[in-house]
């Protein structure tokens, strides 16, 4: 497998699915576009029929004609270029991906896709008494509760590159963020969302309150959200359909590790 340069990426382009046929399209064209780090094997480095595309968020992406055998030489060069610290999850972007790679993977995941189906108008968003709706902005990026995962934050590079490179909506109680929803990777023309809510300050309906602040955000940048869940996130689904969001598709990943050679062996 061919690791290719940053100035190389635009090759793969053919290989990409519309967001209508594979979801999570968003994680690879972030790369294409230059606006997030990553790596991009293929079999032919001129003209590519298969293709890996490893985001720095751990979303890595089996695209173009499956060819199961290239898997474990792809694993042998990626060992090499991780692109980030996050643990990946290879995910078959067609059935016929899936059929080839469900042999050599122990372990899948699932996720479910969604579609957004925005309502006439997304109303102003008034905030709860105690509580400020603000920018999610360098300064309140590095004051996430402690019980959140920084996820958000952490794939973009820290709060300062965060707030330089994507956007979001907090919630915010005395100095810590309690809720917030923000874009954890932005590319052809959509936002891929993340939302959080501090364990303490669930079933308080802030998750959605604040998710329908981002959506607005969305809309003024003429961006299309996109939504994507674990398979068996309920609460998730709830707070899909609440904001305008249908199911479309369950797609299949592999979870891969450092050593994740002996998986594909």
């Amino acid at each position: 497998m061919h690791r290719l340069a940053p100035e190389e990426l635009e090759r793969i382009r053919p290989l990409v699915p519309p967001s209508d046929v594979a979801g999570h399209m968003t994680f690879v064209w972030a790369m294409l576009e230059r606006r997030m780090a990553g790596e991009v094997f293929v079999d032919d480095p001129a003209a590519p029929r298969t293709a890996f595309a490893c985001s720095g968020t751990g979303f890595y992406f089996a695209l173009g004609a499956p060819q199961p055998e290239l898997v474990e030489p792809w694993l042998l060069a990626l060992a090499d270029a991780l692109p980030s610290e996050e643990p990946g999850v290879l995910w078959a972007t067609s059935d016929a991906w899936r059929t080839a790679l469900d042999p050599l993977f122990p372990v899948r995941q699932q996720r479910t896709e969604y579609r957004f189906t925005p309502p006439p108008a997304v109303p102003p968003v008034d905030p709860p008494f105690g509580y400020q709706l603000v920018d999610l902005d360098a300064e309140w990026a590095g004051c996430l509760d402690e019980s959140m995962d920084d996820f958000l934050v952490r794939v973009w590079g820290g709060p300062e590159s965060a707030a330089a490179h994507t956007f979001g909506t907090a919630l915010v109680a005395g100095v810590r963020v309690v809720s917030f929803c923000g874009a954890c990777a932005i590319g052809g023309g959509e936002a891929e969302v993340e939302v959080q809510t501090a364990p303490a300050f669930g079933d308080r309906g802030l998750a959605t309150l604040v998710a329908r602040a981002f959506l607005r955000q969305c809309v003024e940048r003429g961006l299309r959200p996109a939504w994507t869940a674990a398979a068996d996130n309920e609460a998730s689904d709830r707070l899909a359909r609440r904001l305008g969001f249908e199911p479309v598709r369950t797609i299949t990943g592999y979870p891969l590790s450092l050593d994740a050679t002996a998986a594909a062996a």
